[in-house]
This record gives structure tokens, sequence and C-alpha cells, in this order.
């Protein structure tokens, strides 16, 4: 289907391939408990042999700067790795515009990897 399509839609058909990974990371802690998900990393995500086609080395060379691209979580996917049952169940309950506590970026508690094609 994605050969299929004008550019434009592709970021909405990654949305509509992502958003199930999203939901079962997002309920895993809160279905199963504690660290029920791993930690997702690109080989796991895109296929088992990405690093032994592609070495880390090689991945590192082509990082860009953060600032070229800045992160909409209103827009963008975002795949989180809730681990904590508690601290999951604070997060719904009390973050968010709505609640009064707009979510910002904690540096030693948050990063983001950004994947791009």
């Amino acid at each position: 289907m994605a050969e299929k399509l004008p550019v434009k839609p592709l970021p909405d058909l990654i949305r509509a391939i992502v958003r199930p990974v999203q939901s079962d990371f997002l309920l895993a802690v809160a279905e199963e408990g504690m660290d029920a998900r791993p930690d997702m990393t690109p080989q796991e995500f895109f296929f088992e042999g990405l690093i032994q086609e592609q070495s880390y080395e090689k991945m590192k060379e082509g990082e860009l700067d953060s600032t070229d691209y800045p992160l909409s979580l209103a827009s963008d996917m975002v795949l989180p790795w809730p681990w904590n049952l508690s601290r999951y169940i604070d997060s719904v309950s009390y973050i968010g515009i709505h609640k009064g506590t707009p979510w910002k970026q904690d540096k030693t508690k948050h990063y983001v990897d950004l994947w791009l094609p």
C-alpha cells in the first residue's frame, strides 16, 4: 500500500501501523504489571537482522541534530514505555493540559530516539 500512496499521506499510514504497538505498550503495565514489555530497540521494532545489516557505528555517523526535528506529542507517533504501574496511574491521573499539569520533559528521566526512513 505504501508504494501506491503519494508521499504526503505516508505519515498517516505509519501512525495507523504503529498505533496498535503504542496501545499495547501503554496498556501492558496496567494489565500485566511492572516491566511488562522490554525497551524497544530498532532491531526489535523493524527486524531482528537490522544490526547485522547496519552497524551501530554507521547509524551513529548518520545521527542528526535534535533541534532539526522538533517533536509534537499531539501529532508525532511516540512509542512510550511505562514500566511502573503506580507512576503510570499518577501520570494518567494528573498530567495533561486539561488536568492543570501540562507534560514537560525531564531530561534526567525521559529521552527520545527519532527513527527516520
